[in-house]
């Protein structure tokens, strides 16, 4: 059972690799995902910028 476990985490960083050098891997779908606007999201949910920071654990601008 190792063994195999082992050869799948081997193949899908052999596929990561190939996959970062911008080659086609079969049966792996991608998606392009849109910027975002931070400011957007946090003015959607109402809160202030420090209670949408925080969950995120990214600093809050002064």
């Amino acid at each position: 059972m190792r063994d195999k476990l082992f050869d799948d985490l081997l193949k899908s960083i052999q596929h990561m690799k190939e996959h970062m050098a911008g080659q086609t891997i079969t049966g792996v779908k991608t998606r392009e995902v849109a910027d975002i606007e931070p400011k957007t999201i946090q003015e959607g949910i109402g809160g202030s910028q420090r209670e949408f920071a925080c969950p995120l654990r990214v600093p809050v601008r002064q």
